[in-house]
């Protein structure tokens, strides 16, 4: 168990010990107020983060948001995308692995079930506009800022990927 530090009216932190060795961290967050009554998050499972892993397959190399003059989606419109890249050496299914712009939900956006090459690249459309094909997502992105996360399968439950 952690404790988490109160670091304003409405902000708690925790420090996860470094590992020694790449691994894989698993937790959840568990709060109590002054009357006994807890909460949980997630409300089940755990959150699992991969740690250590040298040069992972696939990785957001590129997004825009707010695109208004880059290049446009297969309907001709500017929509703020997301590039997904194979670094790596071997063919990746990207059927089992999710696309999110709330990292508490990693299972936002499940990606097509398609296979990625090596040095390949698959372009996400982040317009919420799901029914223009498989590679336009359930989301936009904020201009303002917010994150973006790439999850492997959330069935054996999510880690990050990048």
């Amino acid at each position: 168990m952690i404790a988490l530090t109160n670091d304003s009216a409405q902000s708690y932190s925790a420090t996860i010990p470094a590992l020694n060795s790449p691994g894989v961290v698993k937790f959840y967050v568990e709060a109590s107020d002054a009357g006994a009554n807890t909460t949980r998050e997630p409300f089940t499972g755990e959150y699992t983060v991969t740690v250590g892993v040298s040069n992972p397959p696939l990785m957001i190399t590129e997004f825009m948001a707010g695109n208004s003059n880059t290049i446009v989606d297969n309907h001709g419109a500017t929509e703020d995308w997301i590039e997904i890249k194979n670094t790596g050496i071997n063919a990746v299914d990207l059927g089992d692995k999710y696309l999110t712009d709330d990292l508490t939900k990693p299972d936002k956006f499940r990606l097509p079930g398609i296979s990625l090459e090596p040095d390949q690249y698959y372009i996400i459309w982040a317009d919420n506009d799901k029914e223009q094909g498989p590679n336009h997502a359930n989301f936009k992105l904020s201009a303002s800022g917010e994150s973006i996360g790439l999850f492997d399968s959330y069935t054996t439950n999510p880690s990050w990927i990048t």
